[in-house]
Order: C-alpha cells, then structure tokens, then sequence
C-alpha cells in the first residue's frame, strides 16, 4: 500500500552573514503510518500542520511577507504572523518584558508595517480543534500544480462566507462566488451577498487564485471540502 506523504515548510527569518535579512524555508517532512498516524522524520507522533503560517512549497514560505519583532535591552526574536495585530502564541510566551513591532522585510532590512495591513488569507488554522481540518485541506490542495495559491482561495471563500452569512461555508457557497467572479466587465463592482458585500478587491483576488491554482473548491456529497481541477 502506498504511504500517504506532505512536505511542509515554515518560514524563518534571519540576518545573513551580510547584516541582511532573509527569509528561509524550514523543510519538514510526514507520512502517515499504517493505522493512519502522521509521523515526522523520526518517526515521533505528530501533525504536519499546527500553524497559519505554514505553507506547502519552498517558495510559498520564502515570500511569507509579515512578521513580529520582538525585542528588549537584552535579545530579540523575529517570528511569522498571518495578522499585524496579533502576536504569535510562540513569542507571547516568552516574556513580559519584550516589545513587539509588525515588519516585513524590504531590501534586506526590517520594516514597520502599519496595522492597517491586511490579514493574510490562509484556510489553516493555529488551534489545535482545527488541526485535522488543516491536514485534510492540504491533502486536497497538493492536487494543485500551486497549492499555496489553492490555500489561499479556500481561506478568501470561507472568510467571506464568514462575513456574509456568519457561516465558514454556506450552503452553495462555491457557486454563488463563481457566478461572481465570472462576470466579463471593464469595472469589477462589489456585489450584495447575504448581509454584506464581497469587494472588487475580493472578486479580483478570487480570479487570479482560480487562475493560478488551476480549480476550484467544492462542497461535496460527503460533507468535505474538495480541491477540482478545472
């Protein structure tokens, strides 16, 4: 019986021997075992996907654009975050003493970022309630020649879901929102959906995730969330 394999990369951000800052992609590598546990390279229990900032390429990781600075008199820490105004649980815990600054990187060096900028869209989920799910949807999401950007389109579809109708996925959902994004004009306009609207900015965003993932997602006879290739 073949195994079942996910490869998944965390993004790391470090100054290089050239007082730059870069960022990497920390490789990790699970497989699930006969009685359908994941397991890690040393064959030690555990799930590949526990973070929001977790990706499904190299690349994906390498261009993870927002992160926590971290700092007091003695040490700091630089740690990645899907929201400018949330501290990663990781770095919260460290001490009550640090100072903590959102940033991105910009020609090798740390930049303050205003808390205006927007959350990163990602379907995974940092609680541990949610740690199952996460795994199911990148097993769906690899069907795509660019998982990363088929994450990221479930994560935009179920938030506006979420802020439409107070629901992770209405039923129909998948076809409402293609209807949307199929619509051939000069002037992409917002569109009323349940008790709110999905933007020009949503639309276009969908678009261009459809594109590059190669499909779309579906609700399916089983109750689960499914990746098809179009």
């Amino acid at each position: 019986m073949q195994q079942t394999t996910l490869t998944v990369y965390f993004p790391i951000c470090l100054q290089n021997t050239g007082g730059q800052w870069i960022t990497l992609a920390h490789l990790k590598k699970y497989i699930q075992d006969i009685i359908e546990n994941w397991v890690d390279s040393n064959y030690k229990q555990a799930n590949p996907i526990q973070h929001d900032v977790e990706y499904l390429t190299e690349i994906g990781a390498a261009q993870h654009p927002y992160w926590i600075y971290a700092y007091n008199d003695k040490a700091y820490h630089v740690y990645p975050t899907s929201d400018v105004n949330v501290i990663p649980h990781a770095i919260s815990k460290i001490s009550a003493d640090y100072k903590y600054i959102p940033v991105t990187i910009i020609d090798g060096k740390l930049v303050e970022l205003d808390s205006s900028a927007p959350p990163i869209c990602t379907a995974f989920s940092n609680y541990e309630a949610d740690w199952d799910d996460n795994i199911a949807y990148a097993l769906e999401a690899i069907k795509s020649p660019q998982p990363d950007a088929a994450i990221k389109l479930l994560g935009l579809m179920s938030d506006i879901s979420e802020e439409c109708h107070y629901a992770s996925w209405i039923m129909g959902n998948e076809h409402a929102l293609l209807e949307m994004i199929k619509i051939d004009t000069n002037v992409i306009k917002s569109v009323n959906y349940g008790i709110g609207k999905v933007t020009g900015a949503q639309i276009l965003e969908m678009q261009r995730l459809r594109a590059s993932s190669g499909g779309w997602w579906y609700w399916d006879i089983d109750d689960e969330l499914r990746f098809v290739k179009e």
